[in-house]
């Protein structure tokens, strides 16, 4: 393995319905990344994956006359067919419902609870169910869920309460020290306005509904939707199976995600990986939406377009390094060039500064998925085939 390593993440998507642009377009994105570290002579760890527990994906498995299982299965694959269709070239696609999954995840808990951090309660108050998270009453707006829009129900139960209070303090340090922890600067200022006015507790178990991580020796409970999910990240990288493979790869270098989801992946989780005393993710990289007629492109809401119509009308082409960044290459060019246009994603400066600090050409089969090695195969300018698959620059 190189000396230098990169590890980046597209959010796990929910499987409650079938893929939408908004999914193939974050993970091109994170694809364009991880193959300009690759070209750098890197070794790279690109996760992708679905997330396949909650009451919303229990509820649509009713809906659709099948068990949750079933269920499951069916639109995890849909989202697993879309990887080679969009020649995303991810080294793991993780489902939250396999046992490395459950074993991780049953891992952090026992830990965040051995440290003191996880005590039982009764929970009363407003839950969203569209995006699995509780919302204090003094964030509805209009009484409906302040992120979707859409109504929220009112659920009282036994749970596991998770200390969040307890790192008002050192989430804010750890911004402090590190300011670029989060990205844009304009979500970085949101959590940490959100952190200013203070945490409350989370309740991180439910009752109600059956469709989820058991919660270790007390399997009434089924874990939190979120505490399950974030853990994935861990989970490929090894965590609680294999020590070498964890220290190897984690922590994380990238988390790439949608803006409407940072408050989980930006204080949710690092308190919980402070809790159970485990490095912290080194950035969260949050980007805008997809939007439809001027409203976010949401499954919930139907407004959505599919990936699969685009796909085949670009198939000639087989652009696959996002155009979105500031260079781009077709399967024909000589090499890759600078795209004309002025980036437009938060992810084009890390790419644009790979390509200026190459500054040498690169092999065709990498640019165009057939060449999978991850080394730099131009070491000069002057070389006229690929030292790893013989292509022709």
């Amino acid at each position: 393995m190189s000396a230098r390593r990169f590890y980046i993440t597209t959010p796990i998507y929910y499987i409650n319905a079938e893929p939408h642009l908004g999914h193939a377009y974050t993970t091109i994105v994170a694809d364009a990344a991880a193959r300009a570290h690759r070209l750098l002579g890197e070794s790279v760890f690109f996760l992708t994956g679905t997330d396949e527990h909650g009451q919303k994906v229990e509820r649509a498995a009713q809906k659709a006359g099948l068990s949750p299982k079933q269920f499951a299965d069916s639109i995890a694959q849909k989202f697993r067919d879309l990887v080679p269709l969009l020649n995303v070239s991810n080294d793991d696609f993780i489902r939250t419902t396999e046992p490395r999954h459950y074993a991780a995840s049953q891992e952090l808990w026992r830990r965040v609870k051995a440290n003191g951090f996880l005590y039982k309660d009764k929970y009363e108050g407003w839950y969203c169910t569209v995006d699995e998270v509780f919302v204090p009453e003094t964030q509805l707006q209009d009484g409906r869920c302040p992120i979707c829009g859409n109504a929220v129900e009112w659920i009282a139960e036994e749970s596991y309460f998770f200390k969040l209070s307890a790192f008002q303090g050192r989430l804010l340090e750890h911004y402090r020290a590190n300011p670029e922890f989060v990205v844009p600067a304009v979500r970085r200022n949101e959590m940490v306005a959100f952190l200013e006015g203070g945490l409350e507790d989370l309740s991180v178990s439910r009752t109600s509904f059956k469709w989820g991580i058991p919660v270790p020796d007390d399997p009434a409970h089924v874990m939190y939707v979120w505490f399950d999910a974030l853990t994935n990240y861990m989970t490929a990288a090894g965590f609680g199976q294999d020590q070498g493979r964890f220290e190897t790869w984690w922590p994380a270098d990238v988390h790439l995600i949608g803006k409407e989801i940072v408050r989980q992946h930006a204080i949710y989780w690092p308190a919980f990986l402070m809790a159970a005393g485990l490095p912290l993710p080194r950035q969260v990289v949050s980007h805008g939406w997809w939007l439809m007629d001027g409203a976010k492109m949401s499954k919930s809401k139907g407004n959505v377009v599919r990936p699969h119509e685009y796909i085949d009308r670009l198939a000639s082409t087989r652009c696959d390094i996002s155009c979105s960044a500031r260079w781009c290459s077709a399967r024909t060019p000589a090499s890759a060039t600078r795209a004309s246009s002025r980036a437009t994603t938060l992810t084009s400066p890390m790419i644009w500064a790979t390509w200026s600090a190459a500054r040498r050409r690169w092999c065709i089969g990498t640019v165009a998925g057939s060449c999978r090695r991850p080394t730099r195969h131009w070491q000069a300018a002057s070389r006229s085939r690929c030292s790893a698959c013989r292509s022709r620059a």
